[in-house]
């Protein structure tokens, strides 16, 4: 929401927006005129030369893959096969853009904004959310590509270091260049919560304010702003009045980040001695390498997609227990693997697999090892048994999104499959304790009935898909993304319910996902009875120091209360508040 103003657009405007990861900046803005690139590849006259003009736009293309190499290089292990898709769809933009020049003799600015449009056209009549995201993508390759030609990212880096960024939309590409650039944090129009960027800003530690209804084309480079990623206000050109009121709680932010750093080294314990383990979520041998640093405690979740992504067949045996054997021995805690998640909106190069209308319902989790059991269950399976057998209880799996117990029971069955040929080689092995996610209302329901399908050891809370199922909200979907809370009451009675399930079904719970980074949900999680916490790194210092704040005894009758009375994530929220502020926390609100 914006508050009118009168006056000229050089006034202070301040407008309310979704946090999509926290922070506090106050910065000039940078405006990235995606639109006007493509706007600006207008037609002209033709051109004389058009092996010249092919030869511009050749010299355009080697540029831009320089660029995505070079982000391929410093990119974690799971982006890298996005990038590789951008190189194979730059060589076809390229390549049709190319025949365009040759056989109709235009500039090939306008001739790769012509090959995008057919092909946006095209995508779009499919109707696919997944189909959209591959507009997006060719969009960002046409706007660079476009931008190069006529001059316009020359000197960009330059003049991005330390400004806000502001544009309709952020794609990941985007957002690894303007990392580069050494920006100082993001406002887009359209976003989700839990989009890829924004999980991407949470790791970097880039505010990131998402506000639906941003006129871009109201804002110029050079107005300064607040970014104040702890309320969700943005104010453009703010007053010396405002600008005075938010020197103090910038300052307060820089000591609460301190304070968060200090407390990251140390256990979480509650006041009434409650111990709370934080654990990290984990995306590549990199980030495992550093979380001990960050404070982590181990890894809660391990995301494996990293070792599958750019291949151009799927990893062997040795190749995934080479990777986990790394990761375990660099972590002093215990590393619970998830077993692979892809589908349809998250492809790898040697499935091919059908585009589907809604990927998040379709075939992916344990639906798609299950079906691809050759190619990818049993080599994982066979890594885990070898693996465990030497370094124990420190390995844990899991199987994600799973739905039915009888995905829990064929599972075993290929489980004992490889056993028996294991044995016949006369290889060592064991059995790592075996978990299920739970990120389906299915899982959440009948949780008792897995325990009887397989030897279930313990949960982890897949909070991000259990919110958008329970809800039946698409949270990439900027048009509903707002009605994406995982503080709804619906949502914490599902997870509460789970937890004394799980109590009594005697299995370990921790929970992942982004709730888990969400200060206003750390209360209602501890008070529920989760002792298990798994953050994005970065998120480490500032849970601990909320968990340390806490005294357990004196708030859970009121977080019981709240569950079984609020209606909305509002009335939660500022329950919450209230609670948190007793007791010390300072949340900057």
């Amino acid at each position: 929401m914006v508050i009118p103003v009168f006056g000229g657009v050089d006034v202070e405007r301040i407008y309310r927006g979704l946090v999509a990861s926290p922070g506090l900046t106050y910065s000039a803005i940078a405006v990235l005129k995606r639109k006007v690139v493509l706007e600006g590849a207008i037609e002209s006259e033709k051109v004389r030369d058009v092996n010249a003009e092919v030869d511009r736009l050749e010299r355009a293309k080697k540029r831009l893959m320089e660029e995505l190499e070079k982000l391929k290089e410093s990119a974690p292990e799971e982006e890298k096969d996005l990038l590789d898709a951008e190189v194979m769809m730059l060589e076809a933009l390229v390549a049709e853009a190319t025949e365009l020049i040759l056989s109709e003799g235009i500039r090939a600015e306008v001739a790769v904004k012509n090959v995008f449009e057919r092909y946006a056209k095209q995508l779009k009549e499919a109707s696919s959310s997944t189909i959209a995201l591959r507009v997006h993508d060719l969009e960002d390759l046409a706007t660079r590509l476009i931008g190069i030609l006529m001059g316009v990212y020359e000197k960009e880096v330059k003049l991005l270091r330390g400004k806000v960024v502001v544009a309709d939309k952020i794609l990941p590409l985007d957002f690894m260049n303007l990392i580069r650039c050494g920006i100082s944090g993001i406002v887009s129009r359209e976003g989700g919560l839990t989009s890829h960027v924004a999980i991407l800003a949470r790791s970097y530690g880039i505010p990131y304010l998402i506000v639906s209804d941003l006129d871009v084309s109201t804002l110029s480079d050079g107005y300064t702003c607040i970014l104040d990623c702890i309320n969700g206000v943005l104010i453009i050109n703010p007053r010396e009045s405002t600008l005075e009121r938010y020197r103090d709680v910038i300052a307060m932010y820089r000591e609460l980040s301190r304070v968060c750093r200090e407390e990251a080294l140390k256990e979480a314990v509650t006041r009434d001695g409650i111990r709370v383990h934080v654990l990290c979520n984990v995306g590549s041998i990199e980030e495992a390498k550093v979380l001990k640093s960050y404070g982590g405690e181990g890894i809660g979740i391990l995301r494996l997609e990293f070792v599958y992504m750019g291949r151009s067949s799927p990893p062997t045996a040795e190749d995934i227990e080479k990777v986990l054997e790394e990761i375990v021995n660099s972590v002093d805690g215990e590393v619970t693997v998830r077993a692979l998640d892809i589908g349809a909106d998250k492809p790898v190069k040697f499935l091919q697999l059908t585009p589907e209308s809604n990927p998040q319902l379709g075939l992916r989790g344990i639906r798609l090892l299950l079906q691809y059991r050759d190619e990818l269950l049993k080599p994982f399976i066979e890594a885990t048994l070898r693996l465990a057998a030497r370094v124990g209880d420190k390995l844990r799996i899991m199987l994600p999104l799973v739905s039915s117990p009888i995905e829990v029971k064929e599972f075993m069955k290929i489980v004992e499959e490889v056993e028996n040929e294991l044995r016949e080689k006369g290889v060592r092995y064991s059995r790592p304790k075996l978990g299920i996610m739970v990120e389906t209302p299915a899982a959440a329901i009948l949780l008792d009935r897995f325990v009887k399908a397989g030897p279930i050891e313990f949960i982890s809370l897949g909070t991000n898909d259990l919110t958008q199922y329970v809800l039946a909200v698409d949270r990439e979907n900027p048009r509903v993304a707002h009605l994406y809370s995982e503080l709804h009451p619906a949502v914490l009675r599902l997870i509460r319910d789970v937890v004394e399930r799980a109590r009594r079904c005697g299995l370990d719970v921790e929970i992942c996902g982004e709730m888990t980074s969400n200060v206003y949900a750390i209360p209602i999680l501890i008070s529920i009875g989760i002792r298990k916490l798994s953050v994005s790194p970065s998120f480490v210092g500032r849970t601990k120091y909320v968990i340390r704040k806490l005294n357990v005894s004196k708030i859970k009758p009121i977080i019981d209360e709240l569950i079984d009375e609020a209606s909305t994530p509002e009335e939660v929220r500022e329950v919450v508040t209230r609670l948190l502020r007793d007791f010390g926390v300072k949340l900057l609100v």
